[in-house]
């Protein structure tokens, strides 16, 4: 939450957000931010006191999916997804486990 506190830009706000995650944090599991298109950069500018991402990924417990889509919706994301199933599960290092179906990870993306 900190890192994601450093971020501003565009429409996204890292403050709000965070804090909007930290109030409701029963309507999710974990959260990762991350920008998997630009490789260490983001290692590079912490130095700086900035974290290049654009993409929060959030873990969402089972039954509370749409609550957690419902605050994501207030954080004035360009794109919101959700990754479910056998894609969820191999993001997850689950192959095979037969757990997939249970993990819901919503991807909140801001240009």
């Amino acid at each position: 939450m900190e890192l994601m506190r450093l971020v501003e830009f565009n429409s996204f706000d890292g403050e709000r957000v965070a804090d909007s995650l930290e109030t409701h944090r029963e309507l999710w599991r974990a959260a990762v931010m991350d920008d998997d298109q630009h490789g260490l950069i983001k290692l590079r500018d912490l130095a700086d006191g900035q974290w290049n991402v654009d993409t929060l990924y959030l873990l969402s417990v089972e039954g509370r999916e749409m609550e957690l889509w419902s605050l994501a919706e207030t954080w004035g994301a360009d794109g919101l997804q959700w990754i479910g199933g056998d894609d969820a599960g191999e993001l997850l290092g689950q192959w095979g486990s037969g757990l997939n179906s249970a993990f819901q990870i919503l991807a909140a993306w801001w240009d």
